[in-house]
């Protein structure tokens, strides 16, 4: 089946993060570097990347089911940095939120949702 370039570049954006937040869970559960020992947010990095690690693959096999977690992440993930800025003053995530939305209207288009059979 030929993938568009869109589904490559966010099955790679996906398994990137996936790999970065578990290497930095990885190196905070050895070392305490990066959340000062705080395991819970340690645990969360774990979680949250291999989550976004599977997704990945999900997308890239262009899986139904890593459609949608992908679309709720996606929406999850520009709420906390809308109320990441209105709560605590922080837009350092403006381009974060800016590449969610562009997944969120990709992932939306009819041509791909049919790839996904959705």
């Amino acid at each position: 089946m030929d993938r568009p370039t869109g589904v490559y570049l966010i099955s790679f954006l996906q398994v990137f993060l996936g790999a970065y937040l578990l290497s930095v869970a990885f190196f905070d559960f050895v070392y305490g570097s990066f959340f000062d020992g705080n395991t819970l947010l340690a645990s969360l990095a774990l979680v949250t990347g291999v989550i976004n690690f599977v997704l990945g693959f999900g997308i890239w096999g262009l899986k139904g089911w890593a459609w949608m977690l992908t679309l709720v992440f996606q929406f999850v993930h520009i709420a906390r940095e809308i109320l990441s800025y209105f709560l605590a003053g922080q837009y350092l995530g403006f381009f974060s939120l800016i590449i969610s939305a562009i997944i969120i209207y990709y992932l939306t288009r009819p041509e791909i949702r049919k790839l996904f059979g959705k």
